[in-house]
């Protein structure tokens, strides 16, 4: 957690703002021009503990819709766990409306997919699944429940009489400062 101090007059206060962490997504588009993120998305993860550094043994799951209270808060979360070590609790959200689309001019390149906002924890690791879509670059064809879980996805757009596909899926954390 990073911390601000700002003074003013007699006085000071300090703001903490929480480690914001940016999916970036690197992937091949072939006959597609836009790969999206479908409101209901789940979202996989492996998730590892900022204070004991143990990350999680399974994968856990969220979509921007869930709202989990968090204990001895007023506050919710999209995701709340507590760590089986340290006991410590947890919590990860989906930052509102940073969900941005993966466009044909961004393939082949890592490109900002979504925003999470992480308290006591970090993202390690993303595990796709479903939940997305593409639309054909020829016809404009949606192609909805993509599944990226094999790392690739690929199908026939009958409207342009091609092949359509998303291809070596690859993703990565980086740790933001903005939210």
């Amino acid at each position: 957690m990073s911390v601000l101090r700002w003074s003013f007059g007699s006085g000071s206060f300090l703001i903490y703002i929480m480690p914001t962490f940016l999916l970036c997504l690197k992937a091949d588009l072939d006959g597609v021009t836009e790969l999206l993120v479908e409101d209901d998305a789940r979202w996989y993860f492996k998730i590892s503990c900022s204070s004991c550094n143990e990350e999680s043994e399974n994968e856990v799951y969220f979509t921007k819709l869930d709202q989990m209270e968090m204990t001895g808060s007023r506050g919710s979360a999209n995701f709340v766990f507590k760590c089986k070590f340290c006991k410590r609790e947890s919590s990860v959200d989906i930052v509102p409306n940073s969900a941005k689309a993966y466009t044909a001019q961004d393939s082949g390149k890592f490109k900002p997919f979504i925003s999470l906002e992480c308290r006591g924890c970090e993202p390690t690791v993303w595990i796709p699944r479903d939940g997305f879509s593409l639309k054909g670059e020829s016809s404009g064809t949606r192609f909805s429940d993509v599944d990226l879980t094999a790392g690739d996805w690929s199908d026939f757009d009958e409207s342009a009489g091609n092949a359509v596909g998303i291809y070596e899926v690859q993703s990565r954390f980086e740790k933001s400062r903005a939210r």
